[in-house]
């Protein structure tokens, strides 16, 4: 599993474990009682073996498509979901932390909000696995007579028409059926030989199939519940500063904050 890791945040500042520890005692008792352990993927080398870190708020998605990140926007922003941009990302499964630098224990100062998919380990990811190699309709019995947008779109811009139709239709589910029904018309509106037209259409078809599954699990979502069931899950974290603590210290930190590993 992978998550977004996302750039410009705000000054931190360095101090011991045993100090770190004590100020999670103090300071993150509204995370505390849910009694679970989140991670997050760091740069030792910056940020050393534990301290406390603020969240700025103007940073900018660092793996994620520019294009992904703006129907996400618009998306939480309708369910109610703390905003992406203004958030910090986490996960229960501390090896989701490994492509993005050393594993640290992560805890939000104070009240804090928190979102994630139930069915997602990680939406941009699992979105785009989805889209790849569906999205290009050119078969080969038709590549070299017609050749044209229709034929060369990419998962960026199924993510990007899916987009336009959400915000007119307010639903992923008419979304993508819009999007594929107007893929559909502009084949018929070339009046292409039957076999071909055919073969494109199929071809559709089966790519509307793959994107509404996988936009359909945007469907189920928890805000502000359940945090101690988001086992695997990418979970958004929308507060203002956050302790962290190295996982690799020698020290029971699960037993002295009383989370779960």
């Amino acid at each position: 599993m992978s998550f977004k890791q996302f750039l410009l945040e705000a000054k931190h500042t360095k101090m011991s474990v045993e100090e770190t520890i004590e100020l999670i005692k103090k300071d993150c008792k509204p995370f505390l009682k849910h009694g679970v352990a989140l991670y997050r993927g760091m740069e030792q080398r910056t940020y050393g073996e534990s301290g406390s870190r603020g969240v700025r708020f103007d940073r900018k998605p660092l793996t994620s498509s520019s294009k992904f990140s703006e129907f996400m926007f618009d998306y939480m922003y309708k369910i109610g979901a703390p905003s992406r941009e203004q958030s910090m990302f986490c996960t229960s499964e501390e090896t989701g932390t490994w492509d993005y630098g050393e594993s640290y224990l992560v805890f939000p100062k104070g009240n804090f909000r928190y979102f994630y998919f139930e069915d997602l380990e990680d939406a941009y990811t699992e979105i785009e696995s989805a889209l790849e190699g569906n999205s290009v309709y050119q078969p080969k019995s038709v590549e070299d007579d017609y050749n044209d947008d229709l034929f060369s779109r990419d998962e960026k811009d199924v993510i990007g028409q899916v987009h336009w139709y959400f915000n007119k239709t307010g639903d992923i589910r008419d979304a993508v059926d819009d999007y594929h029904d107007e893929l559909i018309k502009t084949v018929e509106d070339k009046e292409l030989p039957d076999e071909d037209e055919e073969i494109i259409i199929g071809n559709i078809e089966d790519s509307r199939s793959a994107v509404y599954r996988v936009f359909k699990k945007l469907e189920y979502y928890q805000v502000n519940k359940n945090l101690s069931k988001s086992e695997d899950n990418e979970v958004t974290i929308q507060c203002k500063e956050y302790y962290y603590i190295s996982t690799k210290d020698d020290k029971d930190v699960y037993k002295e904050l009383r989370i779960k590993k």
